[in-house]
């Protein structure tokens, strides 16, 4: 009885789980009510929307559970995105809410359900006494609560955001080592920022092959961009059609006075091989800098130094071809480039000793909060290698450091596993 009592009060005090499980209860019964017969088998409702994350492609169930969430959680945002001129990204935005409501129901649900019926809770993970913890009907829900709390305090630090002024946030910057640029944290990668890869079929290489519907989008995630204070700009020779369609965007930006030149970090890399010259490199940089429009690059990367070959071929590849890194170092002194990097997926090994060579000042690795290990495959195992002592290494030269894809490689926080939420809840949300 004491113990039936106690499990009441700390239930009855998880005030944002009860309003998760009260907005889900409405949609079943919505769901029900206006599905098939088919569909209202039992238990399927409450897959439906609370339990199985493989159906929450179905948006507007899963707005719905967003929606009644936030009418009693956050009801000022909810005003908000409901009177968003950008009803497409203030649906966005509900969608991003009701799944993570759903994740934390079907996740709490299904740790109790298995636990009870006696089924190991992620098998050689947790120890006896672990497993009844994370099992633990009371101890579930308050923790699921927790997580809710947090999804709250992120909902309403948005709806302040987004009644204050003209609702944006501007992007910190920091030094970029010694280029002394004041870069924005967060970076414009233009890897797909393109109509085609031309890897195949008829390639685009001039503004009448642009799609017009295409082109307005890239235009206006720039101007978003802009807006937001993330200035820095980052393509590549081998992103397709990208470095042409952003050089359109940027005259767009230009005569429309969004922006001025000088407002912009601009950044591209070109690849190298065996049978690159040097003066086949800096023809291909000059005409790289003539697709994007800008007269000079900010900063130029080597893309891919990944091997001791590609070392060589730019420090000692032989009088006929000439080392390929005096060509940056002549685009440089010709003012074409202001800063010289490379990006790099290599073994650390490889990475030090360009480090080392103090001619980058730069670099774009990969260094994630998941751990120290290389694009390669190295990692933190004794035998193996990772970037921890390279990202010392390059601090000590006053290099700007450019982490590589920090959202998808590092880990894919934006869409953790249950044991990653298991482990940091409450105290994080991944």
């Amino acid at each position: 009885m004491v113990m039936d009592r106690a499990k009441s009060l700390l239930l009855s005090e998880s005030a944002f789980y009860a309003a998760a499980v009260s907005s889900v209860v409405d949609q079943e019964k919505h769901y029900s009510s206006s599905s098939s017969t088919d569909n209202r088998r039992a238990g399927f409702a409450r897959r439906y929307s609370s339990f199985d994350l493989s159906t929450t492609t179905h948006n507007e169930n899963v707005i719905n559970v967003a929606k009644s969430f936030l009418s009693t959680s956050c009801p000022e945002l909810l005003t908000i995105l409901e009177s968003h001129s950008d009803q497409k990204s203030a649906q966005d935005r509900l969608i991003k809410i009701g799944r993570n409501i759903n994740a934390t129901l079907r996740y709490s649900h299904e740790a109790t359900e298995r636990f009870e019926s006696g089924e190991e809770l992620f098998p050689g993970i947790w120890t006896a006494d672990e497993a009844e913890e994370v099992g633990n009907e009371v101890d579930r829900k308050m923790k699921s609560d927790g997580s809710l709390q947090l999804l709250v305090q992120e909902c309403t630090n948005l709806a302040k955001m987004l009644m204050s002024n003209d609702g944006t946030m501007k992007c910190p910057t920091v030094r970029y080592g010694r280029t002394e640029i004041q870069m924005p944290l967060v970076s414009l990668g233009c890897m797909r920022f393109q109509q085609t890869w031309n890897r195949g079929g008829k390639p685009v290489k001039s503004a009448d092959q642009i799609e017009k519907e295409c082109q307005e989008n890239l235009v206006n995630i720039l101007k978003h961009s802009l807006h937001c204070g993330v200035n820095h700009i980052e393509t590549a020779q081998g992103y397709g059609c990208s470095e042409l369609q952003i050089g359109m965007a940027l005259k767009q930006l230009f005569d429309e006075g969004v922006c001025k030149r000088e407002d912009l970090i601009i950044q591209t890399k070109g690849g190298i091989s065996s049978s690159t010259k040097k003066s086949d490199y800096k023809s291909s940089i000059l005409q790289q800098i003539e697709r994007l429009g800008v007269g000079y690059l900010d900063l130029f990367s080597v893309h891919g130094l990944n091997t001791e070959d590609h070392y060589n071929w730019l420090f000692d590849h032989g009088e006929e071809k000439g080392n390929l890194i005096d060509a940056l170092k002549e685009l440089r002194a010709e003012g074409k480039i202001r800063h010289i990097g490379f990006s790099t997926h290599a073994p650390a090994h490889i990475i030090k000793k360009a480090i080392e060579s103090d001619v980058f000042d730069y670099l774009n690795l990969h260094y994630h909060f998941m751990g120290s290990y290389t694009a390669s495959g190295d990692g933190t195992d004794a035998q193996l290698e990772g970037n921890t002592e390279n990202i010392s290494l390059a601090k000590k030269h006053d290099m700007g450091i450019f982490i590589i894809s920090p959202y998808d490689k590092g880990g894919r926080l934006y869409a953790p596993s249950n044991l990653a939420r298991e482990i940091m809840l409450p105290d994080l949300e991944p």
